[in-house]
């Protein structure tokens, strides 16, 4: 099949790191693709996790947006339930 953009295959990987998923399609003649890698969590919530174990740089994302409140939570040591600091100020 030959390679060509807006590809019609989505391929998930591993690509030997753990925890990690790409997503990529191929699609450019030189055989390059166009990818997505999660190598964190990202989940959504009302408010920062107070269970469980995380990593460093996970993602909470807010449920309840709102003007003058925040898109989300980082965590920023990992552990359980690891630190979290509210990140992506929403203006008013």
């Amino acid at each position: 099949m030959p390679h060509r953009r807006g590809a019609d295959s989505l391929i998930l990987s591993t690509e030997g790191v753990p925890g990690a998923v790409y997503l990529f399609t191929r699609g450019y003649p030189s055989g390059t693709d166009d990818r997505v890698v999660l190598r964190r969590a990202i989940q959504s919530s009302s408010g920062p996790p107070t269970t469980g174990t995380w990593e460093r740089g996970d993602l909470m994302l807010n449920v309840s947006p709102s003007a003058g409140g925040n898109v989300g939570w980082m965590c920023i040591a990992g552990g359980t339930p690891g630190t979290w600091k509210r990140w992506g100020a929403i203006g008013a």
